[in-house]
């Protein structure tokens, strides 16, 4: 079968996180896990990169959508801060100890060369970018029309309109300073007001970037290009369309626009601009460089550099939603929208993409031994052998959600309309609708018994001969199920209960959080995670407490090879890791 649409592999990235829980000793190898650091880490993420800024090629910064700042120091990435909840769209600095990122609900965040601080910004509107002229005079401008200014104390808002949207600023001066946004808007301030300008377009203007108060340039959402050369706007030719969401000059006098298709224009002062290929497809929406080298970064967790001539992919990764996640020794599985399997080695990340609908559901026996199920109307389940992806099994019959294995000999897969999947070791065998709704997930105990759970409070139990449904305490639908034994036994909701099977009942749990439950695992009775919408991770050491939030991301599944090493994936194929 092996209809891979796309691969890609790059380099470990190491990372730094936010500190969850208790100190211990170790330190456990495996993918984004820093020696001995005792914490959640961000293993892997595809956050959408929208703004870059750096003093040189070896001090540069990302910021994007997850909340997550990133930092380049020459030779690799590595989370530097993560501003749980955030949204962050652009990045700039000063110098090296006083650099500003801005966001969603007026979120501005300031380095000062040690740490990352969130500063009192006086509004909650949309920041869509942020430049300045010095650590006297910095702007940031964003939604209806707002325009802040920090002096070196306080930040105020010094212009706003109801109608308007802004996603660029810049400026030579704090006399001379251009704002550009929705509708082909352009104000330019000249130190008394901020006096609207003709573009003679209406496309949405992106961002804008100049060399001098007479020589500044700004870009749109159909892929135009504008020079302002002191009296008026006018537009520049360019080799396509494409729309162009960033632009940044070098100090020998180059600029580069980039934007959608993995677009980037470079302009020399010829007659029109010229195209660079990165080789990506990714849409492109930060870019800063420092004299010949250029960084560029956009959706799927992607920065690309070109570094003395030569052209490198940094990071990538998939955006679209992960469900799954499995692993043995070094390597670990990610599964997740459209097919997409991504696979750490032990040195490195790559990843497929099947076009098989949603992988549901990882388990194996060995790194070339592995099943995996997926959500589309095929009923597909596949297999891997250390090659290449192959069907398991027939397409064919309802759509596959999980699976689980108590060996090479004995596993069951579970999906809609009650269908249940039998393996031998040998071959799959399908055993028909057990019911006539859907089951989400399946655990077994190790010993032949299984216990399914699934829609409308539906529990069936293999008992090693027939399965048997069970009486779920309320109606909710149950989306995972996990045991320390056949008599201690866990399931979690789409609504967020938590029901408990112990002394031969099913009792409901009181749960700390509302949110939606997607995955439970555990390693005994007393230490089991559970995972949801929002971001939520939740602990049960004989109670269910709420664990500090890593993230604001739907977390979608959790699994672990011990207390001191689990596994938590999730929105834009986000991998968090627990090491102690």
């Amino acid at each position: 079968m092996h209809s891979i649409r796309s691969c890609f592999a790059l380099p470990t990235l190491l990372i730094l996180a936010v500190a969850l829980a208790g100190c211990g000793s170790g330190s456990p190898s495996g993918p984004g896990t820093p020696a001995g650091t005792p914490r959640w880490h961000v293993a892997k993420s595809g956050q959408y990169f929208l703004g870059l800024w750096g003093t040189s090629a070896s001090n540069v910064y990302a910021c994007g959508d997850q909340g997550l700042i990133y930092h380049y120091d020459g030779s690799s990435w590595r989370v530097v801060h993560n501003e749980v909840g955030a949204n962050l769209w652009r990045i700039w600095g000063t110098s090296a100890d006083d650099i500003f990122a801005v966001g969603y609900d007026g979120v501005i965040l300031h380095y000062d060369g040690s740490h990352w601080t969130r500063m009192e910004s006086g509004t909650t509107e949309t920041l869509a970018s942020v430049r300045g002229i010095s650590p006297t005079a910095v702007y940031a401008a964003g939604d209806h029309g707002t325009i802040l200014k920090f002096d070196g104390i306080t930040w105020s808002t010094i212009h706003s309109d109801p109608n308007e949207f802004y996603t660029g600023i810049w400026g030579a001066s704090e006399n001379d300073v251009f704002v550009v946004g929705r509708s082909g808007v352009a104000r330019h301030f000249d130190g008394t007001d901020w006096v609207s300008m003709s573009t003679n377009t209406t496309q949405w203007l992106r961002d804008v970037w100049g060399r001098a108060g007479n020589d500044v340039f700004t870009v749109g959402s159909s892929g135009g290009i504008y020079h302002y050369d002191g009296a008026a706007w006018q537009p520049m030719a360019k080799p396509n369309t494409y729309q162009l969401d960033g632009i940044w000059g070098s100090s020998l006098g180059t600029v580069y626009a980039v934007g959608l298709q993995g677009t980037v224009l470079e302009y020399d002062g010829g007659a029109a601009w010229t195209p660079v290929d990165v080789g990506t497809q990714s849409h492109l929406s930060g870019v800063w460089g420092a004299q010949d080298d250029l960084f560029v970064g956009g959706s799927g967790g992607t920065v690309i550099a070109r570094l003395s001539g030569t052209i490198t992919t940094q990071m990538t990764w998939y955006d679209g939603l992960a469900h799954s996640v499995w692993g043995t020794g070094q390597h670990l599985w990610v599964g997740g929208f459209n097919g997409m399997l991504g696979h750490y080695n032990g040195n490195t990340w790559s990843y497929e993409l099947l076009g098989v609908g949603n992988i549901t559901g990882l388990w194996g026996t060995a790194s070339h031994d592995i099943f995996a199920t997926s959500d589309n109307a095929y009923g597909t389940l596949l297999h891997y052998d250390g090659q290449s992806w192959d069907y398991a099994f027939p397409a064919g019959g309802p759509a596959l959600h999980n699976l689980w294995g108590d060996s090479s000999m004995h596993a069951i897969a579970v999906g809609d309309s009650g269908r249940i999947l039998r393996y031998n070791g040998t071959a799959w065998t399908d055993e028909g609708g057990q019911v006539t709704l859907t089951l989400h997930d399946v655990w077994g105990d190790g010993t032949g018994r299984f216990v399914a759970v699934g829609e409308q409070g539906t529990i069936l139990r293999f008992n090693g001969t027939a399965w048997v449904p069970e009486t779920s305490p309320t109606t909710e639908s149950w989306r995972a199920v996990w045991g320390a034994s056949s008599d201690d036994v866990f399931a979690v909701g789409q609504d967020g209960g938590i029901i408990h099977y112990a002394a031969g009942q099913w009792t409901q749990e009181s749960a700390p959080a509302n949110n939606g439950l997607n995955d439970v695992w555990g390693f005994g009775s007393k230490d089991v995670v559970a995972v949801g919408n929002g971001g939520v991770m939740l602990h049960y050491d004989g109670v269910w407490k709420t664990l500090p939030p890593i993230t604001a991301a739907t977390l979608e599944g959790v699994w672990g090879t011990s207390p001191d090493d689990i596994y938590v994936v999730g929105d834009k194929s986000l991998v968090l890791r627990y090491s102690r």
